[in-house]
């Protein structure tokens, strides 16, 4: 599987959405954690082993791409403490 991702992080007060995109296919992956899905322990498995390029990472996505970090370290975070 590809190493290097772009991906985006779109937050709602109650939804968590991350798409991944591959740098060297079109290959793209979306995960949402909300009140009718939790693809936390999805995200957890595909995050490891990556290099991740963020989208608007120098300002707001910069704390989100904190959150993806403690949610594949620890896999410990809610949809609260997301939002």
């Amino acid at each position: 599987m590809n190493k290097l991702w772009i991906y985006d992080v779109e937050t709602m007060i109650n939804m968590f959405e991350v798409t991944f995109l591959s740098y060297d296919t079109d290959e793209y992956y979306t995960f949402i954690i909300d009140e009718n899905n939790n693809d936390r322990n999805k995200i957890i498995k595909f995050v490891k082993d990556k290099m991740l390029i963020g989208y608007n990472n120098k300002t707001f996505d910069k704390n989100t791409h904190y959150t993806l970090h403690v949610v594949s370290t620890y896999g410990c975070i809610t949809i609260i403490q997301i939002a």
